[in-house]
């Protein structure tokens, strides 16, 4: 099970690309879960380009995610977003 959080996104456009932030301290899901989680999520996204991480030291934006990740650190989960490192308000 991972938790999915989509965050900051804005009107879409076929030209727009989202990426994914994740905990990168939960060590189960940093080896076994991202990868295959990234491959359904681009599978299942045909109209939508989502890119995985440039970094693993970006950590999760302001979110959700970060209420569970203060209770437990390894918890799987993955912010999508419309920036990859900081919020641009359009």
């Amino acid at each position: 099970m991972y938790y999915i959080e989509l965050n900051q996104l804005a009107l879409y456009s076929p030209l727009d690309l989202y990426y994914t932030h994740m905990n990168w301290n939960s060590t189960e899901f940093r080896y076994k879960g991202f990868n295959k989680l990234f491959e359904i999520l681009q599978r299942q996204s045909t109209n939508v380009r989502i890119d995985k991480p440039e970094t693993t030291d970006m950590g999760v934006p302001p979110s959700s995610l970060q209420s569970f990740l203060a209770r437990n650190s390894e918890f799987p989960g993955v912010v999508i977003t419309n920036h990859a490192h900081g919020f641009k308000n359009r």
